[in-house]
């Protein structure tokens, strides 16, 4: 029911909604037992890069191509906040675990916003290859870690103070998105090949990894303890097991 592109998605904490937004501006959430539209918004008017829920669930974060942030409840997404960073293409945002803080990953840029005081503080992280733009999840918490997607490595990041302690490498070319376990054990990283791999977050090793798609993958997402979601940007979505 999008009249453009879907190119982000997300799902709500308890996995009763799904979030969707597309080249247009089109916002929409989907009750997933109905799979009925139950709100939608074209409020944002330029293109949807990322989403992504609070984790408490009542809130849902928007980031767009030209700049523009906004933040909707749950309440029919009715619009609550909005940051503008003009020029300034947003390729991914996350909550912190504590829904206070913002991340926000843009080309070459990287910043997290105090949502309490609205307040930014740079992350001065030199990553490489960040000169293209990409979509899907690139950055996501898992408790004191802030894991962020550049180029063809994983940086598992310590979000108090900034210093990378890990470090996760894709042979396969560059990466195109990410996703974590609920226990954070498990780091799923999907290429631009259509590759699926799946990470050791503790040892850092490769544990699986399988052609998932035929084009490159959009969008991945764990489902439960050993179920993954993927979707390629041909609109082929596949649900894997893993042991």
């Amino acid at each position: 029911n999008h009249k453009s592109f879907v190119l982000a998605m997300d799902y709500s904490p308890d996995g009763r909604y799904l979030a969707t937004g597309g080249t247009g501006g089109q916002l929409n959430l989907w009750d997933m037992l109905s799979t009925n539209i139950v709100a939608e918004t074209t409020n944002c008017k330029t293109q949807i890069n990322c989403l992504s829920f609070a984790h408490c669930g009542d809130r849902l974060a928007v980031g767009t191509a030209t700049g523009s942030i906004y933040m909707y409840s749950m309440t029919r997404l009715k619009l609550i906040a909005q940051w503008e960073y003009p020029k300034r293409w947003i390729e991914n945002i996350a909550f912190s675990p504590d829904d206070t803080r913002l991340f926000i990953k843009a080309i070459w840029e990287k910043w997290e916003l105090d949502l309490t005081q609205s307040r930014e503080k740079k992350i001065s992280l030199q990553f490489t290859n960040e000169g293209n733009p990409r979509f899907g999840k690139l950055a996501q918490y898992h408790g004191a870690r802030l894991y962020i997607a550049s180029g063809n490595q994983v940086y598992a990041v310590e979000s108090a103070n900034g210093r990378a302690v890990s470090l996760f490498n894709v042979a396969y070319g560059a990466l195109n998105g990410i996703d974590l376990a609920v226990n954070g054990k498990q780091l799923a990283i999907a290429d631009f090949k259509g590759n699926l791999l799946i990470f050791d977050t503790a040892t850092g090793m490769e544990v699986h990894s399988f052609k998932a798609n035929e084009c490159f993958i959009g969008q991945i997402k764990f489902i439960g303890k050993n179920r993954i979601f993927s979707y390629g940007m041909d609109g082929v979505g596949k649900l894997w097991d893993f042991d």
